[in-house]
């Protein structure tokens, strides 16, 4: 498999009260919204090209989204900055 990290776009990051995650190959997936401490704090299965992840009530700090699928395997950092 080839595993391509530019197939998934993550945005906007900073993130305040939403992050759109894009998926540019063509097949289900996966996506975990992952805290500083390991902790999965929001998990979702799509098959959508942009996926919408509310992150209002989440505190502010760094997270990793991490979206797997057949061929998708990205772990990408996340800034949630409430204004």
């Amino acid at each position: 498999n080839d595993f391509n990290q530019n197939q998934i776009k993550v945005f906007p990051n900073p993130a305040n009260y939403e992050v759109l995650v894009e998926n540019q190959s063509d097949t289900d997936y996966s996506c975990q919204l992952i805290d500083a401490s390991g902790k999965i704090v929001f998990k979702g299965n799509s098959s959508h090209k942009i996926f919408k992840i509310n992150t209002s009530d989440f505190p502010n700090g760094i997270y990793i989204v991490q979206v797997k699928g057949n061929k998708i395997n990205s772990s990408q950092k996340l800034i949630i900055q409430h204004k």
